[in-house]
């Protein structure tokens, strides 16, 4: 849409610290984040400075994505948390991690504590990367957004449902190209495209 309004743009996977620290330098008109913080259990809003303003993008669930053929996995996802053990301990079943930095590499983080279990140093760089791994067999399990789970016909075990929002520097926030973005968050149509891929627009606001 944006391309069609003439407006060209560069999309690159640094996971979103490296987003943020992006925006933070000026580098970029904007990036999206999902990172918790630990002590609070909110997103995103612990890493606002006075340089940036932060725009609510929108909800989305994450989760344990793996084939549903794979009879390691029978019963899921009603016997997932009997069975998580197990799988983490077990030398043969394979994972794919995510890149360091990447919000879902913090989930992932929390879940595994102080375990690598084998293809913990196999990093994938998106979503898409993590289901085209498990859904090609070249790992066994993963953590991704639901969408790319149900694209690739995937198994899906819900573990935390997340925010995802949009940090802007405040010296480039009203440039014509990024208030055409937020405007076409805030669109009935994107709304409801977004509801079909599991992303539900939260209400528009910003931060400081």
């Amino acid at each position: 849409e944006l391309r069609r309004q003439g407006i060209l743009s560069k999309f690159v996977p640094v996971g979103s610290m490296g987003g943020v620290m992006a925006v933070r330098r000026g580098e970029c008109d904007l990036a999206g984040s999902h990172l918790m913080d630990e002590k609070s259990g909110t997103y995103n809003r612990h890493l606002m400075t006075p340089e940036i303003r932060m725009v609510r993008g929108y909800r989305r669930s994450q989760g344990f994505l793996y084939r549903k053929d794979d009879p390691r996995f029978e019963g899921f996802p009603d016997a997932f948390e009997s069975s998580l053990d197990h799988l983490l301990d077990d030398p043969h079943t394979h994972m794919i991690n995510r890149n360091r930095g990447s919000g879902t590499r913090v989930l992932i983080d929390q879940m595994l504590g102080d375990r690598k279990p084998p293809g913990f140093l196999y990093e994938a760089k998106s979503h898409q990367a993590v289901a085209a791994a498990v859904s090609q067999e070249r790992a066994d399990w993963g953590v991704a957004i639901r969408s790319v789970a149900e694209d690739q016909q995937l198994g899906f075990v819900a573990l935390q449902d997340e925010e995802y929002d949009f940090f802007i520097p405040r010296e480039r926030f009203e440039k014509p190209a990024v208030q055409k973005f937020l405007l076409l968050l805030e669109e009935n149509r994107v709304r409801d495209k977004l509801r079909e891929l599991g992303l539900i627009r939260e209400s528009s606001g910003t931060g400081r």
